[in-house]
């Protein structure tokens, strides 16, 4: 069993709001992997259900700028104080969406990779 040195924290119920089924799944397996519990939802309509559905609250969502029915930022707005981490499609729209976010929003550029992704999820759910 590979132990790694990144804080992981107890496990988050995360949801995931990625249009790009490989991405998405890439992404939900890192998440998995560092023993957190996702749901993948494929557009806003999608997150926006299964937060309605859920037994138990996430404690943040995962959200691609480019989603489908509205876009990242338009659930997050939507979503109010749920913490969340927006995917930005580049590094360039990076400090736009950073600039447009709330306080509890995190942004994160793809490629996504792992350390970066627990950290700003950390971070946002500080």
């Amino acid at each position: 069993m590979h132990h790694s040195s990144e804080p992981s924290g107890p496990p988050w119920r995360v949801l995931l709001a990625e249009g790009e089924q490989w991405e998405g799944e890439a992404i939900a397996s890192m998440l998995r992997a560092a023993g957190h519990e996702v749901a993948v939802a494929r557009s806003c309509e999608e997150a926006l259900a299964a937060i309605e559905a859920a037994a138990s609250p996430f404690d943040a969502i995962c959200v691609s700028e480019s989603l489908s029915g509205g876009g990242g930022l338009f659930l997050t707005e939507r979503l109010g104080p749920l913490p969340a981490v927006l995917l930005a499609t580049s590094v360039r729209n990076h400090g736009t969406l950073r600039a447009r976010s709330q306080t509890h929003v995190r942004v994160l550029p793809k490629p996504v990779k792992r350390a970066a992704l627990l950290e700003a999820l950390g971070e946002a759910l500080a």
